[in-house]
């Protein structure tokens, strides 16, 4: 048998092409680990559903109008939606209007359906360019939303807005990539926020969308983090 010797600069060829071909192999692996949420304690998902679908139906100068509005059982199973509410809100001192829908579920099919997808597939015509929008709830969080205004000619009101963001917990943000930063999250949630009420003439986001967001995202983090107070104390208590 001859003794074949590798030179020094061919051996750090070929550990550099091992070392490049197993982390080639094992980052697919940890992706889908992250992704599929196999690496993390599973979410309660179940009670994340229940504290959105029980959200209060009158709350500050909000007050529900008519019955709860149904999603499509097709949409429910694409978006992976554990539980949701989509309800229409009038503010009883303003006559303002707003619809709300607020879901939950698996991060990576939520983050795969921004609204400019679903209402730009409609009779909609964008009016301005999508714009991000830096809000500040009176619980001094600093979220960021993202503004759409559409013109529907089919429509009596003709112009609406949406303003949406997403949550891990209880901070909104609508980042250029929200596949990279909320990916890895056991849950999600998702708000959109649509009215007709006209867009003042600084540009700013609508009053009807601005009176709603100071008094309900307040309210939801609350309920967002005594959901997660229990998860933990029931975990705790499974531990002792």
């Amino acid at each position: 048998m001859s003794n074949v010797s590798m030179n020094p600069g061919r051996k750090f060829t070929v550990m550099a092409m091992l070392v490049a071909a197993v982390a080639l192999t094992a980052a697919p692996a940890v992706v889908h680990g992250v992704w599929s949420r196999r690496w993390r304690d599973p979410a309660d998902m179940s009670a994340a559903a229940r504290s959105v679908e029980g959200f209060p139906t009158q709350f500050g100068d909000w007050k529900q109008h008519g019955e709860d509005e149904t999603m499509p059982e097709e949409a429910l199973r694409e978006l992976r939606c554990a539980g949701y509410i989509n309800r229409h809100y009038v503010n009883q001192k303003l006559g303002r209007e707003v619809t709300v829908l607020l879901m939950v579920g698996q991060s990576g099919p939520l983050v795969r359906h921004p609204p400019e997808i679903c209402y730009g597939n409609r009779a909609n015509e964008f009016m301005q360019k999508p714009l991000n929008v830096d809000v500040k709830s009176p619980d001094a969080r600093e979220h960021t939303f993202r503004f759409l205004r559409y013109k529907n000619p089919g429509v009596a009101s003709g112009e609406f807005s949406v303003c949406y963001g997403w949550s891990a917990n209880g901070t909104w943000d609508v980042p250029e990539y929200p596949r990279l930063k909320f990916g890895g999250e056991p849950l999600l949630y998702k708000l959109q926020v649509l009215t007709s009420d006209p867009v003042p003439h600084d540009g700013n986001l609508p009053l009807a969308t601005t009176k709603f967001m100071d008094e309900f995202l307040p309210l939801l983090r609350d309920r967002l983090q005594t959901a997660r107070d229990r998860k933990s104390t029931r975990l705790n208590s499974s531990h002792i």
